[in-house]
């Protein structure tokens, strides 16, 4: 029973440290990304679209769709 409570009371305090430290983190970082100017964000890369590759693969032989194969014998 008494390991019970100072295990409870040690985690309460683990609880209420980590809670300040991340609102001390909230506190400091930057609030909003207000500042970008919409015309800014149209240059970044991800809003352009880049041509499709031309060395793509290409079979060196056309099969048919039909193309018969063995059946396995172990079936």
């Amino acid at each position: 029973m008494r390991n019970e409570l100072r295990l409870f009371l040690l985690l309460a305090a683990l609880a209420g440290t980590s809670v300040t430290l991340h609102a001390a983190r909230a506190a400091d970082a930057p609030q909003g990304d207000d500042s970008v100017d919409p015309a800014q964000d149209a240059d970044r890369p991800e809003y352009h679209s880049r041509p499709l590759p031309t060395d793509t693969f290409t079979p060196a032989e056309s099969l048919p769709e039909d193309f018969p194969v063995a059946i396995p014998s172990d079936m």
